[in-house]
């Protein structure tokens, strides 16, 4: 058993760098969309906020689950470059649902799988924009997003003690259909992740950056390609009462890349009830830009369990 588990981190690394290979080895055709327009990723395990995610892995042998419902207003709108008057929404409303597992391994790693699915997506798609055949007459429906596979080792802290925590991870995505809906990323993506985390009695500072190595694409105007994530934020506890914990938290992510028009901004916060069963997060957030896939306004709610035979 414990040689079967320590394999699984090399065998997720083996992966992970023959999609790296695959991705510059292979010439991506530019898809007619190719652009997931929920960029939250929820975090997992048992150190995170919304997307921001501490630096603290699952303990090994158990498991934590994740369950979310997202939901985004006007996440991409088309506007004319000439004097910003809009052209058609491509993305008008869409409800994402994840579903997510982090599992701990020995000597602090863990690995992570989660998939996301677009249960509602209503807007124009490519309508108006200039597309010929079914591209200018087809609209959006439910779909499935981008796989996730990803390795998270701790590398320095302990988990029970307050001061900084470092972790790294690799993280690799696939789209699983979704990548002609705004639904999933229109090509491989293969990400290194860098957190840290300062943890106080009360309170926690968290920083969440990831070097995203992903197909260049064009939708309309704007270009995407690798880019740099980063999400950072303050976590806090409130009130405690028998066992439960009221805590809020608010964070803040941004995109750096080459094109402005990809630089999505956004803010996000939410109130979280911490029992030793689960957590629920109650949030709402909101772009910063008006860059492609910066969401007017969004709101999620989130389900964190923790399958762990040794108690919280």
């Amino acid at each position: 058993m414990m040689l079967g588990a320590l394999a699984l981190p090399r065998l997720f690394l083996g992966l992970c760098l023959g999609l790296c290979l695959a991705l510059y080895g292979t010439a991506w055709a530019d898809p007619s969309t190719g652009v997931a327009a929920d960029r939250l990723r929820f975090g997992l395990g048992p150190s995170v906020m919304a997307g921001a995610e501490g630096a603290e892995t699952t303990r090994a042998g158990n498991v934590c689950m994740l369950l979310s419902l997202d939901y985004l207003r006007d996440p991409i709108e088309l506007r004319a470059r000439a004097n910003g008057a809009l052209v058609s929404t491509p993305v008008r409303n869409q409800l994402v649902g994840n579903l997510g597992w982090e599992i701990g391994l020995p000597r602090r790693f863990s690995i992570q799988v989660s998939l996301p699915v677009a249960l509602w997506n209503e807007g124009d798609r490519l309508r108006y924009s200039g597309a010929t055949g079914s591209d200018a007459t087809d609209g959006l429906h439910a779909s499935a997003g981008d796989l996730l596979l990803g390795i998270k080792v701790a590398l320095l802290g302990h988990p029970e003690e307050p001061g900084m925590h470092v972790a790294l991870a690799l993280d690799g995505t696939a789209p699983m259909g979704g990548d002609r809906q705004f639904a999933a990323t229109g090509s491989l993506t293969l990400a290194p992740r860098l957190m840290i985390d300062y943890r106080l009695p009360w309170l926690t500072i968290v920083l969440d950056a990831q070097v995203r190595f992903q197909g260049r694409r064009t939708l309309f105007d704007t270009r995407f390609g690798d880019e740099l994530d980063i999400t950072g934020g303050v976590v806090g506890r409130l009130v405690s009462f028998r066992g439960m914990h009221l805590v809020a938290y608010l964070e803040a992510a941004g995109v750096v890349t080459s094109d402005a028009s990809a630089r999505a901004a956004e803010l996000r916060g939410a109130l979280r009830l911490a029992t030793r069963h689960a957590d629920v997060d109650i949030g709402v957030g909101g772009g910063l830009d008006d860059a492609v896939t910066a969401p007017r306004v969004r709101a999620f709610a989130v389900v964190r369990v923790p399958l762990d035979r040794h108690g919280r």
